[in-house]
Protein backbone atom coordinates (compact mmCIF):
# COMPACT_ATOMS: atom_id res chain seq x y z
CA UNK A 1 0.00 0.00 0.00
CA UNK A 2 3.18 2.31 0.53
CA UNK A 3 2.75 3.85 -3.24
CA UNK A 4 -0.51 4.38 -3.04
CA UNK A 5 -2.01 7.80 -2.00
CA UNK A 6 -4.72 9.14 -0.34
CA UNK A 7 -6.64 11.72 -2.68
CA UNK A 8 -8.58 14.60 -0.40
CA UNK A 9 -12.22 13.57 -1.41
CA UNK A 10 -14.56 11.67 1.70
CA UNK A 11 -17.68 10.86 3.25
CA UNK A 12 -19.41 11.56 6.39
CA UNK A 13 -21.83 9.02 6.88
CA UNK A 14 -24.32 9.75 9.88
CA UNK A 15 -26.10 6.42 11.64
CA UNK A 16 -24.81 4.35 8.25
CA UNK A 17 -22.58 0.79 8.68
CA UNK A 18 -20.75 1.05 5.76
CA UNK A 19 -19.84 -2.87 5.17
CA UNK A 20 -22.42 -5.88 5.41
CA UNK A 21 -20.99 -8.51 7.18
CA UNK A 22 -17.86 -6.49 8.18
CA UNK A 23 -15.73 -8.87 10.63
CA UNK A 24 -16.00 -8.43 14.28
CA UNK A 25 -12.52 -8.53 16.13
CA UNK A 26 -14.05 -10.05 19.86
CA UNK A 27 -11.13 -9.26 21.70
CA UNK A 28 -7.26 -8.89 21.89
CA UNK A 29 -5.75 -12.48 20.87
CA UNK A 30 -9.08 -13.71 19.99
CA UNK A 31 -10.40 -15.44 16.67
CA UNK A 32 -11.96 -12.81 13.83
CA UNK A 33 -15.30 -13.89 13.63
CA UNK A 34 -16.26 -13.04 10.06
CA UNK A 35 -19.99 -13.97 8.05
CA UNK A 36 -19.79 -15.78 5.43
CA UNK A 37 -19.54 -13.82 1.77
CA UNK A 38 -22.69 -13.29 -0.24
CA UNK A 39 -21.74 -9.99 -1.51
CA UNK A 40 -18.92 -8.34 -3.02
CA UNK A 41 -17.94 -5.03 -3.57
CA UNK A 42 -17.90 -5.01 -7.67
CA UNK A 43 -22.41 -5.30 -7.29
CA UNK A 44 -22.61 -2.84 -4.35
CA UNK A 45 -25.75 -1.84 -6.59
CA UNK A 46 -27.89 -5.21 -5.96
CA UNK A 47 -27.15 -5.90 -2.07
CA UNK A 48 -30.39 -5.17 -1.47
CA UNK A 49 -32.25 -7.55 -2.84
CA UNK A 50 -29.31 -10.41 -0.96
CA UNK A 51 -30.91 -10.82 2.20
CA UNK A 52 -34.26 -9.06 3.80
CA UNK A 53 -31.77 -7.59 6.72
CA UNK A 54 -29.90 -5.90 3.67
CA UNK A 55 -33.28 -4.31 2.24
CA UNK A 56 -32.50 -0.38 3.63
CA UNK A 57 -29.33 -0.90 1.14
CA UNK A 58 -31.59 -0.93 -1.88
CA UNK A 59 -34.50 1.43 -0.29
CA UNK A 60 -32.69 3.30 2.54
CA UNK A 61 -32.12 7.55 2.36
CA UNK A 62 -28.71 7.32 4.44
CA UNK A 63 -27.11 3.79 3.99
CA UNK A 64 -24.07 3.15 2.22
CA UNK A 65 -22.76 2.69 -0.25
CA UNK A 66 -24.06 5.90 -2.50
CA UNK A 67 -23.52 6.97 -6.10
CA UNK A 68 -22.24 10.60 -4.83
CA UNK A 69 -22.72 13.36 -7.74
CA UNK A 70 -20.37 16.40 -8.16
CA UNK A 71 -22.71 18.64 -8.74
CA UNK A 72 -24.33 17.78 -5.75
CA UNK A 73 -21.75 20.04 -3.94
CA UNK A 74 -19.80 19.66 -0.58
CA UNK A 75 -20.32 20.29 2.64
CA UNK A 76 -20.00 23.01 3.98
CA UNK A 77 -21.76 22.24 7.70
CA UNK A 78 -21.16 19.47 9.84
CA UNK A 79 -17.25 20.23 9.86
CA UNK A 80 -15.49 17.54 11.98
CA UNK A 81 -12.79 18.20 14.26
CA UNK A 82 -10.26 15.90 15.71
CA UNK A 83 -8.50 14.88 18.65
CA UNK A 84 -6.57 12.11 17.45
CA UNK A 85 -3.14 10.89 19.30
CA UNK A 86 -0.08 10.90 17.14
CA UNK A 87 0.30 7.19 18.71
CA UNK A 88 -2.35 3.99 18.37
CA UNK A 89 -1.90 0.65 19.47
CA UNK A 90 -4.26 -2.01 18.61
CA UNK A 91 -4.36 -5.52 16.39
CA UNK A 92 -4.22 -5.50 12.57
CA UNK A 93 -5.46 -8.48 10.94
CA UNK A 94 -7.13 -9.28 7.56
CA UNK A 95 -10.76 -9.52 7.55
CA UNK A 96 -11.06 -10.88 4.05
CA UNK A 97 -11.05 -8.17 2.46
CA UNK A 98 -8.17 -6.37 3.01
CA UNK A 99 -5.83 -5.06 6.02
CA UNK A 100 -7.73 -3.84 8.95
CA UNK A 101 -7.07 -2.50 12.39
CA UNK A 102 -9.09 -2.86 15.86
CA UNK A 103 -7.62 0.21 18.43
CA UNK A 104 -7.55 -0.91 21.95
CA UNK A 105 -9.25 0.57 24.92
CA UNK A 106 -10.18 -0.27 28.54
CA UNK A 107 -12.84 -3.12 28.46
CA UNK A 108 -16.17 -0.91 27.70
CA UNK A 109 -14.55 2.69 27.75
CA UNK A 110 -14.66 3.44 24.28
CA UNK A 111 -13.93 7.41 25.48
CA UNK A 112 -10.21 6.50 25.81
CA UNK A 113 -10.20 6.44 21.84
CA UNK A 114 -9.14 8.83 19.44
CA UNK A 115 -11.94 11.11 18.84
CA UNK A 116 -14.24 13.63 16.48
CA UNK A 117 -16.31 16.27 16.83
CA UNK A 118 -19.37 17.05 14.84
CA UNK A 119 -22.15 19.53 14.80
CA UNK A 120 -25.64 18.52 13.95
CA UNK A 121 -28.23 20.64 13.78
CA UNK A 122 -26.93 23.36 15.68
CA UNK A 123 -25.92 20.20 18.40
CA UNK A 124 -22.22 19.21 18.95
CA UNK A 125 -21.44 15.17 18.93
CA UNK A 126 -18.53 13.47 19.70
CA UNK A 127 -17.55 10.04 18.36
CA UNK A 128 -14.28 7.54 18.76
CA UNK A 129 -12.73 5.88 16.15
CA UNK A 130 -12.87 1.95 16.79
CA UNK A 131 -11.13 0.45 14.33
CA UNK A 132 -10.35 1.69 10.38
CA UNK A 133 -10.02 -1.04 7.55
CA UNK A 134 -9.63 -1.00 3.54
CA UNK A 135 -11.60 -2.64 1.22
CA UNK A 136 -10.76 -2.76 -2.98
CA UNK A 137 -12.48 -1.88 -5.35
CA UNK A 138 -14.47 1.23 -3.70
CA UNK A 139 -18.16 0.70 -3.01
CA UNK A 140 -19.05 4.46 -3.11
CA UNK A 141 -18.33 5.93 -6.72
CA UNK A 142 -18.14 9.95 -7.95
CA UNK A 143 -19.26 10.89 -10.90
CA UNK A 144 -19.48 7.12 -11.83
CA UNK A 145 -15.66 6.67 -10.71
CA UNK A 146 -15.20 4.02 -8.66
CA UNK A 147 -11.36 4.66 -7.04
CA UNK A 148 -9.00 1.26 -6.44
CA UNK A 149 -9.61 0.99 -3.01
CA UNK A 150 -11.68 2.45 -0.16
CA UNK A 151 -10.39 3.23 3.67
CA UNK A 152 -13.07 3.03 6.46
CA UNK A 153 -12.52 5.11 9.92
CA UNK A 154 -15.47 3.51 11.56
CA UNK A 155 -16.43 5.68 14.93
CA UNK A 156 -18.73 4.58 17.70
CA UNK A 157 -20.49 6.39 20.40
CA UNK A 158 -20.06 5.99 24.18
CA UNK A 159 -21.88 3.03 24.56
CA UNK A 160 -19.81 1.51 21.24
CA UNK A 161 -22.70 1.72 18.54
CA UNK A 162 -21.53 2.47 15.06
CA UNK A 163 -22.56 6.31 14.61
CA UNK A 164 -20.06 7.46 12.30
CA UNK A 165 -17.91 6.13 9.07
CA UNK A 166 -15.22 8.37 7.47
CA UNK A 167 -14.44 6.91 3.61
CA UNK A 168 -11.43 7.51 2.09
CA UNK A 169 -11.13 7.03 -1.68
CA UNK A 170 -7.71 5.46 -2.39
CA UNK A 171 -5.92 5.92 -6.01
CA UNK A 172 -2.69 5.60 -6.82
CA UNK A 173 -0.76 8.22 -6.63
CA UNK A 174 2.49 10.30 -8.33
CA UNK A 175 4.24 9.91 -4.62
CA UNK A 176 4.01 7.76 -1.44
CA UNK A 177 1.46 7.80 0.99
CA UNK A 178 2.68 8.70 4.61
CA UNK A 179 0.00 7.04 6.33
CA UNK A 180 0.41 3.64 4.34
CA UNK A 181 4.36 3.83 5.11
CA UNK A 182 3.80 3.01 8.70
CA UNK A 183 1.53 0.55 8.42
CA UNK A 184 2.58 -3.02 8.27
CA UNK A 185 2.87 -5.28 4.90
CA UNK A 186 -0.28 -6.73 4.55
CA UNK A 187 0.63 -9.71 2.38
CA UNK A 188 2.18 -11.35 5.78
CA UNK A 189 -1.27 -12.11 7.15
CA UNK A 190 -3.63 -14.39 6.28
CA UNK A 191 -7.25 -15.14 7.22
CA UNK A 192 -6.17 -15.89 11.42
CA UNK A 193 -3.23 -13.94 11.67
CA UNK A 194 -3.31 -10.64 13.91
CA UNK A 195 -1.10 -8.59 15.54
CA UNK A 196 -0.37 -6.13 18.00
CA UNK A 197 0.49 -3.06 16.60
CA UNK A 198 1.77 0.37 18.31
CA UNK A 199 3.06 3.59 16.81
CA UNK A 200 0.31 4.30 13.63
CA UNK A 201 -0.56 7.58 13.52
CA UNK A 202 -4.03 8.30 12.25
CA UNK A 203 -3.24 12.14 11.83
CA UNK A 204 -1.32 11.36 8.50
CA UNK A 205 -4.50 10.19 6.62
CA UNK A 206 -6.23 13.10 7.82
CA UNK A 207 -3.33 14.91 6.77
CA UNK A 208 -3.57 13.75 2.97
CA UNK A 209 -7.36 14.48 2.71
CA UNK A 210 -6.97 18.30 4.50
CA UNK A 211 -8.60 17.63 7.61
CA UNK A 212 -11.94 16.48 5.95
CA UNK A 213 -12.31 20.03 4.74
CA UNK A 214 -13.98 19.33 2.14
CA UNK A 215 -16.76 16.01 2.11
CA UNK A 216 -19.84 14.74 0.62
Amino acid sequence: MSLLSIISVGLLAFQASACPGLAKRQSVNQTIVREERDWAYEASYDWGRLRPEYELCQTGTQQSPIPLRLDQGLSRNHIPHFDYPTDVTGDFYNWGFGPAMALSHPEDDWTTLPSMTFDEDGVNETVYLASWHIHAPADHTVAADRSKAEMHFVHVDADGHERVVLAFRVDPGNAPSTFFSNVPEYTAFNDTTQRSIDGINVNQALNEVQMFNDFW
